[in-house]
């Protein structure tokens, strides 16, 4: 039970006491415990309060969602987060998150999702409180307006997440400042968020591109959430969010292949760690595989990129191949596959060489005896004239 709840019973209480057994107790008694009691209602609330240091940094709410962010100057333990929203002074939904751990100096953000829906246009009331089983620690309010919007100086056209960061474009209807946060939430939990502050835009689209800090589970489903604040000429957010599900994916580059090996480059393309092989296949003239190799791939994040080679068992013989390079994820899925042309040309052999040298062997003779035959006839021509 709160304490201030606890101290406001039992106050109670001891007026009423009083009033019953006005002949009973003395003077002195009711003084003291008047006094005592007062001293309590304003001491220990009062020092609850002192050495609370966690403060609700920021709330933002719509029909749909709430996302809360705490902080605090010490570390704490076994807490929760209470979220409810009011209509009309009518307490219409409330949330609570459990936190088993706020770490001094640590921003952190949760996520209440409304299960009320919402129809009647108005102002809502979202009430923040954090405590643990001792009492209250922080409380705060919002209040935001439900299908009554003012029209907002800019829109969110397009907001797509992905497991490599969050993409979107805003259209602004005159020059202003915003400020910007691009959160990764996986369930209640913000996991990843990244924030630009004071960003001048005027009145052209202006296209948005964040990447994760995190590293993502595959195969797990996340909400990228955007959120876009205005201060001038009033204060108003906007939000959209989107759902996503993980996976890993890479890209395949700068392929070399001949009659004794290849190699090619894997570029990591999502946040979610591949861990896969790569597949490197031979196909004859006739669609037979020749050749297949399968090599474990370095883990590779978006940005990473490494060189896998292959060595071919045995040497191709001249003809043409078709190469066939495919990256294979973690769950035995071809990720991407890409195909090339392997040209061995017909080598020149030994026996060739020899040939070719007898042959100009030969022929060197042959030119001598014809020069030796054209001087002696222009000799026995002179000889004859003289």
């Amino acid at each position: 039970m709160d304490i201030n709840i606890f101290l406001q019973v039992f106050l109670k209480g001891y007026l009423n006491t009083i009033k019953t057994n006005q002949n009973v107790m003395g003077w002195k008694t009711k003084y003291y415990i008047f006094v005592t009691t007062v001293l309590l209602l304003l001491i220990i609330p009062g020092t609850a309060a002192g050495k609370s240091d966690i403060t609700i940094e920021e709330i933002y709410s719509d029909v749909q969602s709430c996302d809360v962010r705490i902080i605090s100057e010490s570390t704490y333990n076994n807490l929760t987060v209470e979220a409810s929203m009011l209509h009309e002074g009518e307490v219409i939904d409330t949330q609570s998150i459990d936190i088993d751990t706020l770490t001094a100096a640590s921003p952190l953000t949760r996520v209440f999702y409304w299960e009320t829906a919402i129809r009647d246009r108005g102002a809502y009331k979202v009430h923040i409180i954090v405590k643990n089983e001792n009492g209250v620690f922080a409380r705060q309010e919002k209040t935001f307006v439900h299908g009554h919007q003012i029209l907002p100086a800019i829109t969110i056209d397009s907001m797509t997440p992905t497991p490599t960061g969050i993409e979107a474009i805003i259209t602004p209807y005159k020059s202003t400042l915003i400020d910007i946060e691009y959160m990764l939430v996986d369930g209640n939990q913000v996991v990843d968020i990244i924030e630009e502050k004071a960003i001048p835009v005027h009145t052209q689209p202006l296209a948005l591109n964040k990447k994760w800090n995190v590293v993502l589970k595959n195969k797990h489903v996340y909400q990228g959430r955007l959120k876009v604040s205005i201060k001038d000429p009033y204060s108003i957010s906007l939000l959209r969010s989107r759902s996503f599900v993980a996976e890993e994916d890479v890209e395949i580059s700068d392929i070399y292949r001949d009659e004794i090996g290849a190699s090619a480059t894997i570029s990591g393309m999502s946040q979610v760690p591949f861990r896969g092989s790569i597949r490197f296949t031979v196909f004859d003239s006739n669609g037979k595989p020749v050749e297949n190799i399968v090599l474990k791939s370095p883990v590779l994040l978006a940005e990473d990129d490494e060189t896998v080679e292959a060595i071919w068992e045995n040497k191709l013989d001249s003809g043409e191949y078709i190469l066939l390079i495919e990256a294979i994820g973690e769950y035995g899925k071809v990720i991407i596959s890409k195909e090339s042309i392997i040209d061995v040309e017909k080598e020149i052999g030994p026996a060739t060489i020899n040939e070719e040298k007898e042959e100009q062997s030969n022929a060197t003779p042959a030119i001598g005896s014809l020069i030796s035959i054209i001087l002696v006839f222009l000799a026995y021509l002179a000889k004859t004239k003289y």
